[in-house]
């Protein structure tokens, strides 16, 4: 099982550091604190990338 920091996690999903602390905290990302740190399960990041997800911009109405 291969771990990634919080650096290297932001980096691969193009966010930045405290985003991925959202992530983890919302339960969208697999995340263990060591000390001060937070390390953060490969395996969940690649579940996340390939999460579908809406486009930029509100949703359209029904309807239209």
């Amino acid at each position: 099982m291969a771990y990634l920091s919080t650096a290297e996690a932001a980096d691969r999903l193009n966010v930045t550091q405290p985003h991925v602390a959202l992530l983890i905290r919302k339960g969208d990302l697999k995340g263990t604190k060591v000390g001060r740190n937070w390390i953060i399960d490969e395996r969940s990041i690649e579940a996340f990338e390939r999460r579908e997800r809406p486009g930029p911009g509100r949703p359209a109405k029904d309807g239209s």
